[in-house]
């Protein structure tokens, strides 16, 4: 069931999207998105301010126009990132696909430019809308610093999870 509706999803999505990057001129750029796959220790500090570790591991392959990315948490498994290209080389939609297969909600924005990437979604709750934002910054293919905040205008930002993501060498 669970492929049933991440094929059904690729499938309604991908004709659009990828006639939007066509309609640019401009193939998506995948080799930025390739940098995920693999192994990573991430450390962080949680709610508390108590040091945690953990090991993620993603699983990424380019399907058809669009790209995905399974990922496990200390081997757990978990979600499904897909990102499907945008109107501009550097943009890319995304839709995050549960481990049940759900993928509730509206989909999603990551901007690349250059070793930034900036991830934007917003939810709708019953106060109207939540935005979080996770920016990710590349110190070379290995390494990664992450901050993840929030907002209830998509404009002021409250600071939440930040740590670094050093990839594990095999």
């Amino acid at each position: 069931m669970r492929c049933l509706a991440l094929a059904v999803l690729l499938s309604a999505l991908a004709p659009t999207l990828a006639a939007g990057a066509a309609s640019a001129g401009e193939a998506p750029d995948y080799a930025p998105l390739k940098l995920y796959d693999g192994a990573w220790k991430a450390r962080f500090a949680d709610s508390k301010g108590a040091p945690q570790v953990v090991t993620i591991a993603n699983s990424c392959a380019r399907v058809g126009v669009n790209f995905a990315c399974q990922q496990s948490v200390d081997g757990a498994p978990g979600g499904t990132t897909l990102f499907l290209p945008g109107a501009a080389r550097g943009q890319w939609r995304t839709r995050r696909v549960s481990p049940t297969g759900e993928a509730g909600g509206e989909a999603g924005a990551l901007t690349i430019e250059g070793p930034v990437w900036t991830f934007l979604d917003q939810e709708k709750t019953a106060a109207g809308v939540a935005w979080t934002r996770n920016i990710n910054r590349f110190s070379g293919p290995d390494r990664i610093h992450f901050e993840i905040a929030a907002s209830s205008d998509g404009k002021t930002w409250t600071p939440g999870l930040a740590g670094d993501e050093v990839r594990v060498q095999p």
